[in-house]
């Protein structure tokens, strides 16, 4: 058949791309790996906001922020610590979650190479570049937003303030997000 035919001028390229790729993929990769924790730290030093230990701190006084009687302290202090576990108990199973997909990552590496082969199977490739870099770079996304979240929230630019109520609250719920 005419259009099943592969013309030898149009598959030798494509292959030996295909096994660069592949004699490659582990250190491209671990490029990417490291081109997304260097981001990362861009993102958290991008101004003098305080990250992860104020985040920490006001978290542990978040009964004396919100304000009130003793029950509502407690009840407050009680669903920040909730909330917090359930966070980090995501955070884990997300880490993992982005290792393991990793790692399948660079296991099917020769796979999706090889998948230029065809045009029919390029698309596969596509997908497997797309999974890649969302894999890779979805750290650095969250790294922006939990930073943007920190810089705007009243607890952490006015630390010595007093809070209580509304504000205090909203300061809690920014920490959370």
């Amino acid at each position: 058949n005419r259009k099943t035919q592969i013309k030898l001028t149009t598959l030798l390229p494509r292959m030996v791309l295909a096994m660069v790729v592949t004699a490659f993929s582990g250190y491209i990769i671990g490029t990417l790996i490291s081109f997304s924790n260097i981001a990362v730290q861009l993102v958290f030093n991008l101004s003098d906001v305080k990250t992860i230990g104020v985040v920490n701190n006001f978290l542990l006084q978040a009964g004396n922020i919100i304000g009130g009687g003793s029950t509502v302290q407690s009840v407050a202090q009680l669903l920040v610590s909730a909330s917090v576990s359930i966070f980090f108990a995501f955070f884990v199973f997300a880490s993992v979650a982005r290792q393991i997909i990793l790692i399948m990552l660079i296991i099917l590496a020769p796979v999706a190479a090889f998948s230029l082969l065809s045009n029919r199977w390029q698309r596969y490739f596509n997908i497997y570049v797309r999974a890649l870099l969302a894999t890779v770079f979805v750290p650095v996304v969250l790294a922006f937003i939990m930073k943007v979240g920190l810089s705007i929230n009243p607890l952490v630019l006015d630390p010595i303030g007093s809070y209580g109520g509304l504000q205090g609250l909203l300061g809690l719920i920014l920490m959370l997000v």
